[in-house]
């Protein structure tokens, strides 16, 4: 069954699970509003960056929504890190304690390691995974994660389980932006060029246009996670948010 997203649960289901719910709620209307506000948000490559801005534009609302799902079906790929995973039995149930602290790291440097068509794409969909969880954390707290695998170098290592058959239609799907690799085992010195492009893509101030890619993400995620798991969600305040979603399903 590896590799496991949680106890009982692999990460194959969870993550075609998120991208089934987050479809039943975003239809194509949304991404629709999406290529609307990316070509506005892109206008001000016009001058600056011709290339970039032709390519944003060219993307059409069909595409917007398969680089959504590919994001969506992707964003948890970090859980597959060999650190995690030696937590669980084959059957992933799991041996000791079992925590995914950091795992948007690992995902967020799978995605920017790959071979993508425009670095502005390719900026938006690493903020998208690595802010994913941004409720608790986000790429602010990079500096404290680089901290912890030092330590742990397993969490970046994700060449072992990383790679799930099932997930190749999503990867096909989003050939016209970025040619999709199996992931490889990543060092600290990955990480620190990530965390330089970071901040030197953040200066051009263009951050926004992942918000729309973000919000699928998460409600995919919390939408599969409570289906899976409602009694993990001991959180008052959380199964408010989880039945927030759940009325946004409903009405769609």
């Amino acid at each position: 069954m590896k590799p496991c997203a949680f106890s009982g649960q692999t990460l194959r289901d969870h993550s075609l699970g998120s991208v089934e719910q987050m479809m039943r709620v975003f239809r194509e209307s949304y991404f629709r509003v999406m290529k609307r506000r990316m070509d506005f948000i892109s206008r001000r490559l016009e001058g600056r960056y011709p290339e970039d801005y032709r390519f944003i534009t060219g993307i059409s609302a069909g595409q917007w929504m398969d680089l959504t799902m590919f994001l969506v079906g992707f964003h948890d790929l970090g859980k597959a890190g060999e650190f995690y995973q030696e937590n669980f039995n084959d059957d992933c149930t799991p041996r000791r304690s079992a925590s995914f602290k950091y795992h948007e790291v690992g995902s967020s440097l799978y995605l920017f390691r790959l071979n993508w068509k425009n670095e502005l794409l390719r900026f938006w969909s690493v903020l998208t995974t690595m802010n994913h969880l941004n409720a608790i954390r986000s790429v602010e707290d990079l500096n404290w994660a680089e901290h912890e695998i030092r330590d742990r170098q397993g969490i970046l290592h994700l060449k072992r389980y990383g790679w799930i058959q099932e997930l190749d239609w999503l990867a096909r799907r989003v050939s016209w932006a970025v040619e999709v690799t199996p992931p490889q085992d990543y060092s600290l010195g990955h990480l620190m060029e990530m965390k330089e492009w970071l901040s030197k893509m953040a200066g051009l101030r263009f951050n926004k246009g992942y918000i729309l890619l973000l919000l699928p993400v998460i409600v995919g995620d919390n939408l599969d996670s409570s289906a899976q798991r409602e009694k993990d969600e001991d959180s008052a305040r959380k199964r408010r948010f989880i039945r927030a979603l759940e009325e946004m399903y409903h009405a769609g």
